[in-house]
């Protein structure tokens, strides 16, 4: 039988460099064999919803209450074997030629999260990897093209069969599980916030730092 990593991305902040943008831009990818146990924990929050939420197509983070999010960020504390990698760009430390080149950064950062995974050896070389990230409102020539970078930085290191593909959060629920990680991580650099982190911090096998 063919061993299968699952791979969950998501990112939080923003690529602008406005006053108003924030001063961080994260990556976080989510890694699991059993992307069953991260579903159930998506539909077991959402049984316990408040009226005003359960219409929601999906949940994120930033829309729900603190409880939910300490119950949602608890649960996926106990899944076995998941594994977290995030990438942190500090985005006064980038070159002023990213500032117009943030479809490019974005596809550079995730590649450099997916070589880190090779680096730890968080995957072995003959597992089949799907790779699911969050589909983002770009055209689809940028998706397409984003696709084909990732599909190219997997290639050879990993001899199984691989699978991209870009998904809305309503359509996997393991994005969902993706974006309260990522939301967590965000806050304790943006908003030096630990409160949400602390409880899914055993699972992050790495916080990096840069594009390197």
């Amino acid at each position: 039988m063919c061993l299968m990593t699952h791979i969950f991305i998501d990112e939080s902040g923003d690529l602008g460099f406005s006053n108003g943008s924030s001063k961080f831009f994260i990556i976080t990818m989510v890694i699991s064999s059993d992307i069953r146990a991260l579903e159930r924990v998506i539909k077991k929050a959402r049984k316990s919803l408040i009226k005003k939420y359960k219409n929601n197509r999906e949940l994120h983070a930033y829309h729900v209450d603190k409880n939910t999010r300490k119950r949602i960020l608890k649960d996926i504390s106990l899944i076995h074997g998941l594994k977290i990698l995030c990438i942190i760009l500090d985005k006064e430390t980038l070159s002023v030629d990213a500032y117009s080149k943030n479809n490019y950064l974005y596809v550079q950062a995730t590649i450099s999260l997916l070589n880190r995974l090779n680096v730890l050896q968080l995957v072995s070389p003959n597992e089949s990897v799907y790779a699911c990230m969050d589909r983002k409102d770009t055209s689809k020539y940028l998706r397409h093209s984003f696709e084909q970078a990732i599909l190219t930085s997997l290639k050879g290191k990993y001899t199984g069969d691989i699978k991209i593909t870009l998904k809305g959060s309503h359509e996997e629920k393991a994005l969902q599980v993706a974006d309260f990680i990522s939301w967590a991580i965000f806050r304790k650099y943006e908003q030096s916030d630990l409160y949400y982190y602390q409880i899914i911090k055993n699972l992050i096998v790495e916080e990096w730092h840069g594009l390197n």
